[in-house]
């Protein structure tokens, strides 16, 4: 089996790129449950207006606001569904951004350790290499320490 070895920056590259697919995901989540709670309200409210004339009425007209009632609630029901299921896509949407945010959050501390270890080298290194030139010059000029 092959190994593959890829620099952090390239998979932090990429995390970042799932990350931010898992939050518009969420986004598009949230704005269809939004949606589907307006329906589900406005058809409450619709039902809610519904009522029999207080004029004399027919027969006619009390069973046709009765079918008019029913179909109302069975389409609230329908939208009732529906604002459950979006709500749980939405669940599943904000659990995938918080395990991608996580991700993406690991691999961030572990490029700032790692930029800190080589920025700690480096500086150590510059230390090193101007103590031996400090040295050899004073070995030039004949002083020994």
């Amino acid at each position: 089996m092959k190994a593959y070895h890829f620099s952090l920056s390239t998979v932090l590259r990429i995390r970042a790129l799932e990350e931010r697919l898992a939050r518009e995901r969420l986004l598009v989540a949230q704005r269809a449950l939004r949606t589907a709670h307006q329906e589900h309200q406005a058809l409450a409210a619709k039902l809610g207006e519904l009522t029999v004339p207080s004029r004399l009425t027919t027969i006619e007209e009390i069973r046709w606001v009765g079918d008019q009632a029913q179909r109302l609630n069975e389409q609230i029901r329908v939208r009732h569904e529906r604002v459950v299921e979006v709500s749980c896509a939405r669940d599943q949407a904000n659990a995938a951004w918080t395990a991608a945010r996580k991700r993406t959050g690991a691999l961030e501390r572990l490029e700032a350790q790692s930029v800190a270890r080589w920025r700690h080298e480096s500086e150590r290194s510059e230390v090193a290499e101007l103590d031996d030139v400090a040295n050899a010059r004073h070995r030039v000029a004949g002083v020994n320490p």
